[in-house]
């Protein structure tokens, strides 16, 4: 069984754009509703992330949370142990 990191998420590089608008990296995110003083236990959403420019020239990603879809899964490889960033 994978190790579960409560309050952290992953984003990944999408790699190739498939239209103009896709975004550039993607990911998973599972908070702990209780810790963060929400109400309902955990929930997994789906993370979505572009590479944006500010007025000031910074680089940053705009993030994007949508309901996560077991059927969809995240579209990254498979991690063994020793992949494991923590």
């Amino acid at each position: 069984m994978q190790k579960e990191y409560l309050n952290s998420g992953t984003l990944f590089s999408a790699g190739v754009k498939t239209s103009p608008n896709a975004p550039e990296y993607y990911g998973d995110v599972t908070l702990d509703l209780d810790a963060l003083n929400a109400t309902g236990g955990k929930i997994k959403l789906r993370m979505s992330g572009w590479k944006k420019l500010s007025t000031k020239g910074n680089t940053f990603l705009s993030i994007a949370f949508q309901p996560f879809d077991e059927n969809r899964g995240s579209g990254a490889k498979k991690t063994t142990q020793n992949d494991d960033p923590f």
